[in-house]
């Protein structure tokens, strides 16, 4: 049989989300004490991450702002999206939260992590909603780059039918969306990437690698065939002087070492 105390916390958990909107301040403060909720910028994220939308709604009709950060620099959206909750997340947008706000320690924005998840319901909600397509990380990872990365090609053509940069840089090695790609074999992403204008022969700017030559390397023979029917250039050399044929030697794929060879690579 249920005690007392915990018939009236039954009814508070039930009542709760007719009671989440139209709240005073005073009201909502009451609402979120009897519920043991402090009302700070830190338990306001850890119950956006959770998606707890009715409590994140209490903190919102008692005065909180949907873009405070708590004390490590989280933002509610962003931690919201992490975990892909979409009524939380519309929540805080409805209230205004800057659809483009940023965690500060990584520099992410809600895109970006919904991107990297392949979430394409509430990606296409932040588009539609002004989300930067093409805003990065603190190290230039923009959400397509996470996309392509993580292999959700869906993702990917949303992202680039509303104008992801396929050329966007990271900021510590150069590396392209292609470029990173073809190293996982993606070739379905490879295909999109290059239908929309990546630069095929594109370099990175750590050791001067291309597409070609990482899926030589790794031995994805139907990446390397898409990336040369696109132009992809056979005798680049990166900064130690390595070329796709050489680095496909290193990996003993034999197919991809003839199907260059018959591209116009010459033997060393």
């Amino acid at each position: 049989m249920l005690s007392k105390r915990n018939i009236a916390s039954l009814l508070v958990v039930m009542l709760v989300p007719m009671m989440a909107y139209g709240q005073g301040r005073e009201e909502a403060l009451s609402h979120l004490g009897e519920m043991n909720v402090s009302y700070t910028p830190d338990a306001f994220v850890d119950h956006a991450k959770q998606g707890n939308t009715v409590i994140v709604r209490f903190f919102l009709e008692a005065g909180m702002s949907p873009d405070v950060k708590d004390s490590t620099g989280r933002a509610a959206l962003v931690e919201a999206a992490i975990m892909n909750h979409a009524e939380t997340m519309n929540t805080l947008l409805e209230r205004g939260a800057d659809v483009n706000a940023r965690d500060t320690s990584s520099g992410e924005t809600a895109l970006v992590r919904i991107a990297w998840m392949g979430h394409t319901d509430t990606l296409k909600m932040l588009l539609d909603k002004g989300a930067d397509v093409n805003a990065g990380d603190n190290n230039g990872e923009t959400a397509l780059t996470w996309a392509a990365y993580a292999g959700h090609s869906d993702t990917v053509k949303i992202l680039i039918d509303h104008g992801a940069d396929v050329n966007a840089r990271l900021h510590t090695t150069g590396e392209t969306p292609l470029i990173l790609v073809a190293l996982r074999g993606y070739t379905e992403i490879v295909e999109a990437l290059l239908a929309h204008g990546a630069d095929v022969n594109a370099q990175n700017e750590i050791n001067g690698e291309t597409a070609l030559m990482r899926a030589s390397y790794v031995g994805f023979l139907d990446t390397v065939k898409v990336l040369l029917a696109h132009g992809a250039d056979v005798n680049i050399q990166d900064f130690s002087g390595e070329t796709a044929l050489t680095m496909a030697g290193y990996g003993d794929h034999a197919g991809i070492v003839e199907l260059l060879k018959k591209a116009g690579s010459p033997e060393k």
